[in-house]
């Protein structure tokens, strides 16, 4: 009997390693995930985007940001909109985390930091540390034509956000490895085709024979770790 180890290198020699465009396939991102990048991807885009703000708080200049001093409000930014608007001296922009910071502005004042003062006011309780305080810069992350993940690399939740983010429509993968299931032996009833285990569950199989369990027990295997699956019928021509 071969150990695991033995059996593990016997199947590596024989599994073709995924080479040239043979191997491979350019997928939706929607069917990516689970697959192997067969190439380097670069963004398209900045990250972030644009200047955008790491907090909920006021946009203002960093020269108007100074203890006690009064601005004017003159401009709201919620996220996911342009300013409509430039900021100017003693001006603030009531500010959204995520929302693209306006013209003119360098620093954010986080919100409890300050004091309202009715509508169209704020007071600076706190000033920032320095300019550019919870500004989030165009390009901080990367920017377009970096790279964002290597060849070789497992799409995962987390890569294909990202994939998602630089607006990547497609992904070169290599092709997924078709795995037979063989579930072998005579004690075994109903085979190893998963697909037509239903059928077959509430059939008598007689004594002395156990429900064979460890094709679908493989097909759970293969399937959670990504590659195609190849349905086979048993094999019952005695213990193996």
């Amino acid at each position: 009997m071969l150990q695991p180890l033995e059996a593990e290198a016997l199947i590596l020699a024989h599994t073709p390693w995924p080479h040239g465009d043979r191997h491979l396939q350019t997928l939706p991102l929607a069917g990516a995930i689970g697959r192997i990048t067969a190439q380097v991807i670069t963004s398209g885009l900045d990250f972030p985007h644009w200047d955008n703000s790491a907090m909920d708080g006021y946009a203002v200049r960093y020269a108007d940001a100074i203890a006690g001093a009064v601005l004017n409000i003159t401009l709201t930014i919620p996220a996911g909109a342009p300013p409509q608007g430039t900021l100017g001296s003693n001006q603030a922009a009531r500010i959204f985390t995520g929302a693209m910071l306006p013209e003119g502005a360098d620093t954010i004042v986080m919100q409890e930091h300050t004091e309202r003062i009715g509508d169209d006011q704020v007071k600076i309780l706190t000033p920032p540390d320095k300019q550019g305080m919870f500004v989030r810069s165009q390009g901080s992350y990367c920017q377009a034509g970096d790279e964002i993940l290597g060849a070789g690399v497992r799409i995962g939740a987390a890569e294909l956000a990202l994939l998602a983010a630089a607006q990547a429509g497609e992904v070169a993968v290599w092709q997924a490895p078709r795995v037979g299931v063989f579930s072998t032996g005579m004690s075994w009833w109903g085979g190893c085709n998963f697909e037509t285990w239903s059928d077959r569950r509430f059939q008598p199989h007689g004594p002395g024979r156990d429900p064979a369990a460890n094709g679908p027990t493989g097909h759970g295997f293969w399937g959670s770790a990504g590659p195609a699956r190849s349905p086979k019928g048993n094999d019952q021509r005695g213990d193996r």
